[in-house]
């Protein structure tokens, strides 16, 4: 197939049409979303743009010369080979490109992501094969077409890079070895050599005449970086290095024994400041100090030096152009399976060029659209906008006139087909520009969107019918509850929080709580501006509570209580990035803190009677312990007083309870409370908030602290974790029950779900899929055939052969099962598997006639497993047919029927690892 684009001419463009032609296309490509990889016939990956390497992990040397096959994952290299290796050459060869190819790439990390892939042949002028072609959607987020385009200009560079070195090197062996043949032959010299060096110092051509073998070693010596004394100082200085008696002065140089009663002039290979090698040449020492000769030397080395200077302006002159033609043909087979919609535009605005994503999605044909105003295929409301952008020829004195870096990224439009059909699009574009950088036209692409608003939408559907589950665990907490969304507005409060607060819910829903702080809830506390201050200030910063005491002050609505503030972030669902707030009431602590304060006699009275336990220690030993404290702990004061203190802690918290108290006698001051696990005399863990502070007891620095045990809390915090678990909980059992309504009405079959949802658990776990996935596999499953549920009982338990009809009968029991299921929002694609488990490799299965790609895994390992049970086991209409003849059946089908990896899977079960049906 011939590249589409524009012809020049007699077909031989000029430089200036080859790089006007360089610039539109890569500014096309600039805009390009997918990943793009090219390969060698050998199979090895020859150039991969961005998006490839931002969506695998990769750098450039990591990818660039391996084998493509790396990158696929590992069950489908099979299926890769057919397309880039071996004899699999066949099928690529025959077609010339493959479409709409369902793969699995493989990133560094090992990320498992799907793709749809294109691949097309890219053949030379005389019918050889020069590279292929492919381009990865990532299935799960379309990558944006810029990344791809500009990827592209990085694989130009590689091309052009590649081709210099190649050419650079034979021009320069046969100026190098002309050159030096001339000085021998027509200036007399006994002998010349040359040599040239990278930028890093390592030899990449060198030439002698005169010496002949006698030059090898010292090409050896310069290979391994080691250069001759002359060759040292003529690169360390301009002008000529002057050698009088070579074999005294270069005792270390191979070639000094060739030099005796000669003298040597050595210069380096200078041009604009580049410096490419070295010339030495052994002349009569009489001639060595002639100031003519010497200019004569140096202008021999100059003409070097020009003549490479211009080998390689020639040479980036001609790689330029012919990696320019390349990139034509390399470019247009990219935009050919380019899977989103690509449109070019002029500066009239009118549409320039479509690939066939486009047309295809919008239902014209390319020339319907070619020519016509790029408003045609937007909607009508959105026309204006489209045009004020795409008209950006305007007065040079108009502000909004779009410059050359003016781009736009992830603009929702939507498009208008031909028949009139609307579809959301996600649309990226930019600028066009010439040479000059003048702007010559518009390129966007475009993805279609359609999966993911209908993704967003049952999103929310499916929030709002567990929300009210959610509601009402929050709802029966003691714990007063704020939770508020990444913006600080009110999305929910429980009833603990309006009989603290004294608030309706239905009047602070959605309001800003920064505003409602401020408005009214500040009022409420004993210190207004420092509870606003302490909660403001943390949602300036982003920061959040720690055991932040209030006091509510009462009011006929509300009671006076004190309450333990704290605060956390909301890091998954819908509200990420929100916060939930917690009012803990500690009324009972602090009137128990403030009446210690009346007096010593009424603190002790009080803190011996107190509901918090308290205590001091001094020197790491408990001096003094209240009642309270000791039945918290077990013990009785007495047993307590002498102890050390960290006998009650639990050793996971012993080192930080040893920190706090070496900071508390050095003068720090830490937060007053804090959470800690404690032991009971009977090796009960308890948790308890704890306030600890510095004083003096009888004239010595000791610890006094209140403990609440707040273990009541944390269960009840538990609970909450517990009663989500529990309505995942209702999904499953949901799922049994509808297991065993099958069964019931089958008496012959009774097990058979359960065996078969076993056998393909087993199957999906030696396999490696992921946990859910497994269990998904196992429910789906335990309730495959609740189809049957329509089947006449008579038909299920018959002994004979069903008749035709009754066989329909049967046949349609996938599609009724999944008319079952498909209404229940579960977790794992239920429905889906159910209805697919009597579909086969080769689309003879029902009742769709699926075919390979097209069969969910779950369904395939469904398929098989449901076969190896039936057989195995007895059924009305013949006895069981036994282990050993159902896994020669799954044998013969493997590959036509049924998927081979699950096949191979299954055999290994029963053959290597004993599985048997309980």
């Amino acid at each position: 197939m011939e590249p589409h684009g524009e012809c020049y001419g007699d077909g031989n463009p000029s430089k200036e049409e080859l790089l006007a032609h360089y610039h539109y296309l890569d500014s096309i490509l600039e805009s390009m979303l997918d990943a793009v990889i090219v390969a060698n016939p050998d199979g090895t990956i020859r150039t991969v743009n961005r998006a490839a390497f931002e969506l695998l992990g990769y750098s450039e040397n990591e990818l660039i010369g391996q084998l493509v096959g790396m990158i696929f994952e590992e069950e489908e290299e099979e299926e890769e080979e057919e397309f880039f290796k071996g004899t699999g050459w066949v099928r690529l060869l025959r077609e010339g490109a493959v479409r709409n190819v369902e793969l699995t790439l493989l990133t560094k990390s090992g990320e498992r992501i799907p793709v749809l892939f294109n691949g097309s042949v890219i053949r030379e002028k005389d019918g050889r094969l020069a590279a292929v072609v492919g381009v990865a959607r990532d299935i799960r987020e379309h990558k944006k077409a810029k990344e791809k385009l500009e990827h592209i200009n990085l694989v130009l560079h590689a091309i052009r890079n590649t081709n210099r070195l190649i050419t650079r090197e034979k021009d320069r062996n046969r100026l190098l070895r002309g050159t030096c043949e001339n000085l021998t032959e027509t200036h007399g010299y006994y002998n010349a050599w040359c040599a040239l060096f990278d930028e890093s110092g390592r030899l990449i051509a060198a030439a002698e005449a005169g010496l002949g073998k006698g030059f090898l070693p010292l090409v050896e010596q310069l290979k391994r970086g080691k250069l001759p004394n002359c060759g040292q100082k003529a690169l360390s200085q301009s002008g000529i290095m002057i050698t009088e008696d070579p074999p005294s002065a270069c005792v270390d140089c191979p070639l000094a024994g060739k030099y005796s009663g000669r003298g040597a002039l050595t210069t380096r290979l200078e041009h604009g400041g580049r410096v490419y090698g070295l010339l030495s040449a052994s002349i009569p020492k009489t001639l060595v100090a002639d100031e003519e000769e010497q200019v004569l030397f140096q202008e021999v080395a100059s003409d070097i030096a020009l003549a490479l200077h211009n080998i390689e302006l020639e040479e980036e002159r001609k790689q330029a152009e012919e990696a320019l033609k390349a990139s034509k043909a390399y470019t247009e087979s990219i935009i050919q399976n380019f899977l989103d919609t690509l449109i070019v535009v002029d500066a009239e605005a009118k549409i320039k060029t479509v690939n066939p994503a486009t047309c295809q999605l919008l239902g014209y044909t390319e020339e319907e659209l070619i020519g016509q105003p790029v408003g045609m295929i937007f909607e009508e409301e959105e026309e204006e906008e489209v045009n004020r952008f795409f008209s950006f020829f305007r007065a040079p004195e108009d502000k909004e006139a779009l410059g050359p870096q003016d781009t736009i990224r992830n603009w929702e439009l939507t498009y208008k087909t031909k028949d009139g059909r609307l579809i959301p699009m996600s649309f990226n574009a930019s600028v066009l520009t010439d040479e000059a950088g003048n702007i010559t036209g518009v390129v966007a692409g475009a993805k279609d969107i359609t999966e993911i608003k209908q993704a967003e939408k049952a999103l929310r559907e499916s929030e709002e019918k567990y929300r009210s589950l959610i509601d009402e665990v929050i709802e029966s907490s003691n714990v007063g509850l704020f939770i508020l969304d990444a913006n600080f507005r009110i999305v929910w409060l429980n009833k603990a929080l309006e009989r603290f607060f004294g608030l309706k819910r239905e009047e602070v829903i959605g309001k800003d709580k920064r505003q409602l702080i401020q408005e009214k809830i500040k009022y409420i506390f004993e210190d207004p501006d420092g509870f606003a201050d302490r909660v403001l200030s943390t949602y300036d910063d982003n920061t959040y509570i720690e055991n932040f005491e209030c006091h509510v002050l009462p009011d006929p609505g509300r009671e006076e209580c004190w309450l333990e503030h704290w605060s956390q972030p909301i890091k998954l669902g819908l509200y990420t990035g929100g916060r939930i707030e917690h009012y803990y009431d500690i009324t009972k602590r602090k009137e128990a803190e403030r009446a210690l304060q009346d007096s010593e006699e009424r603190y002790r009275i009080l803190v011996e009677s107190s509901l918090t336990g308290v205590f001091i220690h001094q020197d790491g030993r408990y001096v003094f312990v209240n009642e309270r404290f000791a039945r918290m702990h077990g013990y009785t004061a007495e047993e307590l007083i002498g102890r050390s203190y960290l006998e009650l802690i639990h050793p996971e918290d012993r080192e930080a309870a040893k920190w706090r108290t070496a900071q508390r006698m050095k003068g720090k001051i830490l937060p007053g409370q804090h959470e800690i696990r404690r032991l009971t005399k009977d090796g009960r863990v308890i948790w308890c908030q704890m306030m600890v502070v510095a004083v003096q007891y009888k004239g010595r620095p000791a610890d006094m602290g209140n403990v609440v045990d707040i273990t009541e809390r944390k269960q009840a915090e538990e609970g909450m974790k517990e009663a989500i678990d529990r309505l995942h909980s209702v999904l499953e059992h949901t799922i049994y029950a509808f297991a065993s309504t099958i069964e019931k009405r089958d008496p012959y079959t009774a097990g058979h779900q359960r065996r078969v949802a076993q056998l393909a658990l087993v199957i999906a776990e030696e396999m490696g899929l992921p946990r859910e996935e497994c269990r998904g596999i196992y429910m789906a499953g335990l309730v495959h055939d609740i189809g049957k549920i329509s089947v006449p009982a008579e038909i299920l338990s018959k002994p004979g052969r069903l008749t035709d009809v009754e066989f329909g009968m049967l046949k349609a029991h996938p599609q009724v099962g999944y008319d079952i299921l498909k209404e229940v929002d579960f977790p794992w694609p239920l429905a889906e598997i159910v209805l697919q488990h009597h579909e086969r490799l080769d689309g003879s299965g029902y009742p769709q006639g699926l075919k390979d790609g097209e069969i969910l895994l779950g369904a395939r390992i469904l398929a098989v497993a449901d076969v190896v049970e039936a057989m195995a086991s007895h059924r009305p209409y013949r006895p069981a047919l036994g282990i050993d003849v159902a896994l020669e059946e799954i044998s013969r089908g493997k590959g036509i029927f049924y998927d081979p990896r699950v096949v191979d899977t299954c055999i290994r079960l029963f053959g290597e690892k004993g599985y048997q049906f309980e």
